[in-house]
């Protein structure tokens, strides 16, 4: 197992929001864990639209998708986990709501499959999400 940390974030603006994509990003092993870069400029306090792209199908298994907090940018702890199955053996855009209402932490990211399942490692996704410019 290894974490797994994407490409830097590219912004594109979408009506009155940005909406900012990681670089695509794919497991080196069959239980990676896939992480977003730190996140600083999220709605905090907020319901956040996030999600990822499935560019490179993963195996048919119940890899999850949420969101992790951290005061220090080197530890991370799971807030919400968004969707305990995410259909990662089918390519496509996944968007969920992270309700970060409650919570306010200097940084953010995204993170898939921290259950560590074996999802095989040809897959790639990309990650998403709204944020201030």
């Amino acid at each position: 197992m290894a974490y797994i940390t994407s490409g830097a974030f590219t912004a594109a603006t979408a009506g009155k929001d940005v909406v900012y994509t990681s670089a695509a990003v794919g497991s080196t092993g069959d239980n990676d864990i896939l992480v977003s870069p730190a996140i600083t400029n999220m709605r905090d306090m907020a319901k956040v639209p996030v999600g990822f792209e499935v560019t490179t199908a993963f195996a048919a298994v119940a890899a999850d998708f949420g969101i992790q907090g951290s005061f220090d940018g080197e530890t991370w702890v799971l807030l919400e986990e968004l969707d305990a199955d995410t259909n990662c053996e089918t390519p496509g855009v996944q968007v969920f709501l992270a309700d970060l209402s409650v919570t306010n932490c200097p940084f953010y990211r995204l993170v898939f499959n921290d259950g560590e399942l074996d999802v095989l490692a040809t897959g790639r996704i990309t990650f998403s999400y709204v944020g201030d410019e």
